[in-house]
């Protein structure tokens, strides 16, 4: 298995934890709002004298209701969504970087050398021999590999 199949796999398992993360989200994000919104409107009014008020007034002037769209669910599932998968991405590319003997052993991975940035830019720009013949689309993979090694 390489690391890139270990990042899939780990991508497809958040997929279905983001799908069922935000639906719950959303569901207790509108109870959380209708409960806020009963507080509100359930505050006493302010009597004259208290916090330094000569006339009584109420906090607040309306009756405050929730008020729902679908164009406004789908974007918070959609944020949901994608915060869930973002967060899942970073964590999966920090852990399969671990080899199997230092993540059983709890042990640390020894850190490699870190190389010149210039190097590092040669070595990106450089195409070996048998690259010579490959597309653009293959050269900014293995510009995108190079970054990724950066991490």
């Amino acid at each position: 298995m390489q690391r890139s199949h270990l990042v899939h796999l780990f991508l497809v398992e958040g997929c279905g934890y983001s799908i069922v993360a935000a639906v719950l989200g959303v569901a207790l994000g509108y109870g959380a709002i209708n409960g806020e919104l009963f507080l509100l409107n359930h505050l006493p009014q302010l009597s004259p004298g208290s916090v330094g008020n000569v006339t009584p007034i109420s906090i607040v002037g309306t009756t405050l209701q929730p008020w729902l769209s679908w164009q406004s669910l789908l974007s918070s599932w959609c944020l949901g969504v994608l915060t869930v998968l973002v967060t899942v991405l970073l964590t999966s590319l920090w852990v399969s970087r671990f080899t199997i003997v230092a993540a059983l052993r709890n042990l640390d991975d020894p850190s490699p050398a870190p190389q010149p940035l210039h190097a590092v830019f040669r070595a990106m720009r450089a195409r070996k021999p048998a690259e010579q013949g490959q597309s653009s689309i293959r050269s900014f993979s293995r510009l995108l590999g190079a970054l990724g090694g950066l991490i």
